[in-house]
């Protein structure tokens, strides 16, 4: 499985406030078909063993099994479709100029995250 890392230049913009922003450098990892297939088969098989355990529910199972079922196949689906992480961000909230912490799972452009010190809604996006 391969990945392709991958440094872009990112603004990071205050959502309340569109006039103030800082620029930031990230590492971005580009998943390819074979790392998004192994990652949707983990949720589907996880979330298949959970219907599976919950055929022992009396009752509930009616519910639980489909509802696993089908959460297990969304969640897949929306697995496959991500072809982007991120990874290793450092930047300063445009707003109070404290530290933000970027989770380094998946997401798409633009990411939203909030400010820990001031709650400010910061939006990230690539410079064009």
């Amino acid at each position: 499985m391969s990945q392709q890392n991958q440094k872009r230049k990112l603004a990071a913009i205050a959502a309340m406030n569109a006039d103030k922003s800082v620029s930031a450098e990230a590492q971005v990892i580009h998943l390819s078909m074979g790392d998004r297939a192994a990652g949707a088969a983990k949720i589907l098989g996880a979330w298949l063993a959970g219907g599976v355990v919950c055929i022992f529910v009396p009752i509930l199972h009616f519910f639980l099994v489909p509802a696993s079922i089908l959460i297990g196949i969304a969640l897949s689906i929306r697995q496959l479709k991500l072809e982007y992480r991120l990874a290793d961000v450092s930047l300063n909230c445009p707003e109070c100029g404290k530290a933000v912490t970027v989770d380094s799972k998946s997401f798409e452009w633009p990411k939203r995250v909030p400010c820990g010190s001031c709650q400010k809604m910061i939006l990230i996006r690539e410079l064009e």
